[in-house]
């Protein structure tokens, strides 16, 4: 499969040694750029994965800042959120809670093609724009926003990319009670430019999105949706705790690009 490697710059690049930190950037083909604006001294190109809500009216404060990082660090492709159905929910047990209105699906809709549009008219139609599916939980504040007929209309609305995240396709499928093949088969894999991995935790009553190393059920249902996304580009392991264990998970990664 022909993609990229796309490894975020995070605080696990201040844990690693010189040496380890060489595997990693020679393992990678691109780094994704995250909001914590971390330092990397690398020629490597860059992507962008912001934690900007594409749903909620931006400030324009807020679109330059987007688009200055786009510019400064020549962005290929810069991905959004799709968190909540609330402008403003609170987090409380490291989940949304419901707070203020709620966000109709047009007025949703109406604001991501607003915000991109608005985006656009500073960056340009070169750099890729994709959403990224998020996991569900049922407080309430995530109606709508991880259905798969809404992610697929606003990836057709805005118009967008599709960023998957497997372990947020499975959260949301576990507690909408149906199967994760079932529930990735409803998405637009036909726009899906980037893939995002993390091995999630599997409760007895609810899975959560912790980030940790992927197991081999992990790596199987990748392998398993890999052939469904014909138009992939980049593939991102989500890791941030011990080098030597990202690096073994990259060396693995880089086989299925053969």
């Amino acid at each position: 499969m022909n993609f990229k490697v796309a490894t975020p710059i995070s605080t696990l690049f201040q844990k690693a040694s010189s040496a380890q930190m060489g595997k990693i950037l020679s393992l990678s083909d691109v780094l994704e750029e995250r909001d914590r604006g971390i330092a990397c001294e690398s020629d490597l190109p860059r992507i962008f994965h912001c934690e900007l809500s594409v749903v909620v009216k931006w400030t324009e404060e807020e679109i330059n800042h987007v688009a200055e990082l786009v510019r400064s660090q020549k962005i290929l492709l810069v991905s959004f959120h799709v968190p909540s159905c609330f402008e403003k929910p609170l987090i409380e047990n490291g989940v949304f809670v419901p707070v203020g209105t709620r966000i109709r699906e047009e007025e949703m809709l109406k604001n991501a093609k607003k915000n991109v549009a608005d985006l656009r008219k500073i960056i340009g139609n070169k750099v890729e724009v994709a959403i990224e599916n998020n996991n569900y939980f049922k407080t309430g504040a995530y109606e709508s926003v991880c259905e798969p007929p809404f992610q697929t209309a606003l990836c057709e609305h805005i118009p967008c990319a599709l960023l998957l995240d497997i372990g947020h396709a499975e959260i949301s499928a576990r507690h909408m009670g149906t199967a994760l093949n079932e529930y990735i088969v409803g998405l637009p894999l036909d726009k899906v430019r980037q893939i995002h991995l993390s091995g999630i935790t599997r409760g007895e009553k609810e899975n959560k999105d912790s980030h940790e190393a992927l197991n081999e059920l992990d790596w199987k249902q990748f392998a398993d949706i890999l052939p469904l996304c014909p138009n992939l580009g980049h593939v991102t392991i989500e890791y941030y705790k011990e080098p030597t264990v990202l690096i073994k998970m990259l060396q693995k990664l880089r086989i299925y690009q053969i």
